[in-house]
């Protein structure tokens, strides 16, 4: 029998009651089906705690928790599993709303003492991040987003775009020195920007009525701000290339 730790960060989600249903259901019949744990045992181990500035409330089961959403004040929710019969296997997930430059804690920790540990361990995170890959929260996922191809191809795009229609319109002589300055200054500024704004915004956020208010003027904002840019881009090509100026 060997023993394996495994600790991650569960990628950037807006946590909703139903996506903690999801993971509750996957700890109480998935491992149970996977690995023959009795699901009475899963069920008296499992322990869930919505924390918020007053205190905090536990639950074995969340579909006792009385309301689809969750209060403002919500600051954190746990979950937690810790069985020792038929082998030893502990759970617990941290989702916290903290500035991300705040927590600097891992989301997840799996604990195993199996002859299979890792493939075990591995296994139940994979199941379990899936659950959260699986939303549809475009911004936040723009703003973590961890694909180093994604990531470096939306950069140069957007710096040669600036770039090449700044250095157009001013009409610099010198355009291939000019633009390559501005490409990698572009850059420097775009990496410096995602930085701070994963610093600063949470990795997580609770489904409530003012987040959703917050979220609503969020994606206004983000939609405005790239319809801007791409109306005015559009606007000055077509008006040299129609009206000559």
């Amino acid at each position: 029998m060997t023993s394996y730790k495994f600790e991650n960060i569960i990628i950037s989600s807006h946590i909703t009651k139903e996506l903690l249903l999801q993971i509750q259901n996957f700890l109480l019949y998935k491992l149970s089906d996977l690995y023959n744990i009795p699901n009475e045992d899963l069920k008296k181990s499992l322990k869930i705690t919505i924390c918020d500035k007053n205190g905090e409330e536990e639950f074995n089961n969340l579909e006792t928790y009385p309301y689809t959403k969750f209060s403002d004040d919500t600051t954190q929710i746990n979950i937690e599993l810790n069985i020792y019969k038929p082998f030893h296997l502990a759970i617990f997930i941290r989702l916290s709303n903290a500035a991300y430059y705040i927590i600097q804690q891992k989301s997840i920790i799996i604990k195993c003492q199996h002859t299979n540990s890792k493939e075990i361990t591995l296994t139940i995170y994979n199941s379990i991040n899936q659950i959260f890959v699986t939303q549809k929260h475009y911004i936040r996922k723009l703003l973590y987003f961890t694909n180093p191809i994604f990531e470096g191809s939306m950069i140069a795009i957007i710096s040669v775009l600036i770039s090449q229609f700044y250095c157009y319109n001013l009409k610099i002589p010198i355009y291939i020195i000019y633009s390559t300055l501005f490409y990698f200054f572009i850059i420097i500024i775009l990496f410096c920007f995602k930085f701070v704004l994963k610093q600063l915004f949470p990795l997580y956020t609770f489904d409530s009525k003012k987040n959703d208010i917050i979220l609503k003027y969020t994606n206004w904002f983000f939609l405005g701000l790239l319809s801007f840019i791409i109306f005015t881009t559009l606007f000055v090509y077509f008006r040299k290339r129609v009206i000559g100026f």
